[in-house]
């Protein structure tokens, strides 16, 4: 569900379009994506809503933090369920993907596809999770 979230309908690399600077998210700056030019590396996390939202109005879904995904870790999508539930089945229980790339990292890692392998018992300042609360209507 998480790339669903970043992507927010969107079919570019990340949900701000074909291109990221770090006037749009919270990453590396000191490194480039394509021809956007240098930015700060802020090295911490910020505060939400620091940049803009994707069209969904979800903050931060690129950089800042990598983000706990539900699914267990495949290798590849081979075998992956049609509808938006957590894969959980004959993958690796001892990892989870993560994706949305942090604030330690360069540009590419933030694209809305890209996601990395990590331990389920393991833990630093550079992933965390997604609350999203919904007020009833």
């Amino acid at each position: 569900m998480a790339i669903h979230a970043c992507r927010a309908g969107t079919s570019t690399p990340f949900y701000t379009g074909p291109t990221l600077s770090a006037s749009l998210a919270n990453y590396c700056g000191e490194h480039t994506y394509r021809a956007e030019a240098p930015g700060p590396y802020r090295h911490v996390t910020t505060e939400a809503g620091a940049f803009p939202p994707n069209p969904f109005g979800l903050y931060d879904m690129a950089g800042n933090l990598w983000q706990w995904c539900a699914d267990t870790w495949h290798p590849n999508y081979s075998g992956a369920p049609v509808t938006e539930t957590p894969w959980t089945s004959r993958g690796d229980p001892k990892a989870r993907p993560v994706r949305g790339g942090s604030w330690h990292d360069t540009p590419d890692a933030c694209r809305s596809a890209a996601r990395a392998r990590y331990d389920a018992g393991q833990g630093d300042d550079f992933v965390g999770f997604r609350v999203v609360w919904q007020p009833e209507e």
